[in-house]
């Protein structure tokens, strides 16, 4: 996330852009949650996630970044192909990423935002999204793992298990009904041990989502 000075750069820049010529990028939709780290009983900011699903038609590499703006915070983020994930769902691709962070953790202000995605011919396309505050009323989920049983405790519509190697990279992602599951279904057709499961709990309807990872032992 940058601010003030560098507010001041893209907004003329953006205002440059707008002579360019060229068929923009489209934006055909809009994915995000803020991502909140659960600890005992209480929930801690950890990142935003925005993904946006971009039609280019000069092709996936002719898109160069996509800006997320808040005019009233006159704070941005920048995603380019150094820092963004692709992923193609149902032949639409989605762009962006899972680890906007704040300085300090601070949550992102609730408001209106702006998405711009900007083609290397200097080609843009606008939309605004409004990012509401989070208004949780439901209690927060849990997470307990032995060496043989993962307990899951949670009230969300959408439970998955993200389960780490020793390296701490994810090789398998899986729905979780709460209750308690056998540890031999969690990790079926892994072959190598795993060092940590990741719980992510959040419903469709809400614009927030909450994690906790638990050790293996």
């Amino acid at each position: 996330m940058q601010k003030i000075a560098g507010y001041l750069l893209i907004t003329v820049f953006i205002i440059f852009s707008q002579s360019c010529s060229g068929a923009p990028p489209e934006i055909q939709g809009v994915s995000w949650q803020k991502i909140y780290r659960v600890q005992g009983n209480t929930a801690f900011f950890e990142k935003l996630s925005l993904f946006v699903n971009l039609y280019d038609e000069d092709g996936e590499g002719d898109i160069e970044s996509i800006y997320l703006i808040s005019d009233t915070d006159e704070i941005f983020w920048k995603l380019t192909d150094q820092e963004w994930n692709t992923k193609t769902i149902d032949t639409r691709l989605w762009i962006g990423s899972n680890g906007l962070k704040t300085p300090g953790g601070v949550q992102p202000p609730e408001g209106n935002y702006r998405i711009i995605a900007v083609d290397k011919g200097g080609g843009r396309n606008t939309k605004e999204i409004y990012i509401p505050a989070c208004t949780n009323k439901k209690k927060l989920p849990s997470l307990s793992v032995t060496s043989t049983e993962v307990a899951v405790t949670s009230s969300y519509r959408e439970n998955y298990l993200y389960l780490k190697n020793a390296e701490g990279s994810v090789v398998k992602i899986i729905t979780i009904t709460p209750g308690v599951t056998a540890m031999e279904l969690v990790t079926k057709d892994i072959k190598d041990p795993l060092s940590s499961i990741t719980l992510y709990s959040y419903d469709t309807t809400e614009s927030c989502g909450y994690q906790l990872t638990v050790s293996v032992p």
